[in-house]
């Protein structure tokens, strides 16, 4: 029986991404039509069209979200250690649309990047195997090392005056977009895929000092800034959100060391009276990012 593990050495829309822990793919039929009963048991009928194929990435290249988001679709492929021998698997994958991203930075694991979107089938597929290409007996590949980052500090929120944010456990950054997705005639899935704007940016932050809490919910829009510690002396790095405003906060009390989670969200365009800006996700302005500590 055929056997692969270790998946690796990602690459999606010319993206080369490091750090992949999985890729999972969950094909489900849009339409499953039943008929109703006429005289049997129960209903007779069963058909189904338009397979739907999400797939969920996880990894912690987190360095690389804006890019991937921000990519024109094109191929993906990675692979996967054949068992039982020295050769890897190629998986080919035509067109991913990637519809949204979950972004997690703690002080006490790997920051971890979720991705999710759908397929877009080619033209001609007739199943899985046209859709989702395996290709044995292949070389290593060659590898991407991501920037593996951790520990938030030194945290600022910047309304216009900074307001220092101390003991932080965690933030997290997450981005959904609009889907549309069809299929037509006798098409095996959905070939139409597409995706819409992006909602507003929304980012929690865990920590374990309150007196800070209530400044921040009242404070007006302003830019989030902290630190990264970079893994086995990796360099540091710093996360910014613009345009963010904190909309509340949840308050966990129990027998340890109490936390609280602030809650907030950052739209794309700040509506200044002198320079107005719209945020993007990976050119000048950005929305958010990660980059080299200045």
């Amino acid at each position: 029986m055929a056997r692969e593990f270790l998946a690796q050495a990602l690459s999606t829309n010319g993206v080369a991404v490091g750090g992949l822990a999985s890729m999972a793919f969950n094909a489900s039929f849009q339409d499953v039509v039943v008929s109703e009963a006429d005289g049997a048991v129960g209903a007779e009928d069963v058909d189904r069209a338009g397979m739907s194929i999400g797939v969920t990435c996880e990894c912690t290249d987190v360095k690389k979200s804006n890019a991937i988001l921000d990519a024109a679709v094109a191929t993906t492929t990675f692979y996967g250690r054949e068992s039982h021998a020295t050769t890897y698997k190629l998986i080919t994958v035509e067109d991913i649309v990637w519809m949204a991203m979950n972004l997690t930075l703690s002080k006490n694991a790997d920051g971890r990047l979720s991705l999710n979107g759908l397929v877009r089938p080619p033209d001609g597929s007739t199943g899985l195997d046209d859709i989702i290409v395996p290709t044995g007996a292949q070389s290593a590949p060659s590898l991407t090392y991501p920037a593996r980052l951790f520990r938030p500090h030194n945290g600022s929120f910047d309304p216009g005056s900074p307001i220092t944010i101390t003991h932080l456990e965690s933030i997290g950054l997450s981005l959904t977009a609009e889907q549309f997705q069809d299929y037509a005639d006798d098409d095996i899935g959905m070939t139409s895929v597409d995706r819409g704007g992006f909602g507003a940016l929304q980012v929690t932050a865990t920590f374990k000092d309150r007196s800070q809490a209530e400044a921040l919910l009242d404070a007006a829009r302003g830019v989030l800034t902290l630190d990264l510690v970079g893994r086995a002396g990796g360099d540091e790095q710093t996360l910014t959100v613009n345009n963010l405003l904190w909309t509340g906060i949840s308050e966990n009390k129990g027998k340890d060391y109490w936390s609280y989670t602030l809650t907030g969200s950052a739209g794309w365009r700040k509506h200044d009276p002198v320079t107005p800006i719209n945020y993007t996700l990976n050119s000048t302005n950005k929305l958010f990012e990660i980059a080299d500590k200045a």
